[in-house]
């Protein structure tokens, strides 16, 4: 019984995530692409730094939207019941792929900008951090891990 009640709260929290990470998605989709569309015009009118960071935009962008997509359908996956099974831990490792994908895009952004625009750039080197990755990393270990109980829980079931 105790069984039961844990994976029934386990799918309360996964659909609760989904929901907030849904939520999330929408709002950043909705004012991110009428901000980016406009960085993009004001880039092109102007041209030097505001077109560079507009780019940067057009690229950094998507592949955070990505990431949260990809997590949105991990608890998505949770929230129905498939806790360790192959496709729920896919979605958790392709969260963890897209998330270092964006640190490094961010980390790119911040290396090119600096040598092509160092007065600008001045105040932005601190955003080159390690958080994203070690992040990105973190949830493809949990994801290997996951991958590596449900195959010992099968053996466990066959030996038995």
């Amino acid at each position: 019984m105790k069984n039961f009640e844990n994976k029934t709260k386990i799918k309360k929290v996964g659909k609760d995530l989904r929901d907030v990470i849904g939520l999330f998605l929408i709002i950043i989709v909705l004012a991110g692409v009428p901000l980016i569309v406009q960085d993009v015009v004001k880039g092109y009118r102007e041209g030097g730094w505001t077109l560079f960071h507009a780019i940067s935009d057009l690229v950094v962008f998507p592949v955070y939207s990505i990431f949260l997509f990809q997590l949105f359908r991990f608890f998505g996956r949770v929230a129905k019941g498939y806790l360790f099974d192959a496709q729920t831990v896919a979605k958790l490792d392709a969260a963890g792929r897209w998330l270092i994908a964006y640190w490094f895009c961010k980390s790119l952004y911040v290396i090119i900008a600096t040598a092509c625009y160092p007065g600008v750039m001045d105040s932005q080197v601190n955003n080159f951090s390690l958080s994203e990755l070690l992040l990105g990393f973190g949830l493809i270990l949990t994801a290997w891990l996951f991958r590596e109980a449900q195959e010992l829980q099968d053996e466990q079931k066959l030996t038995v």
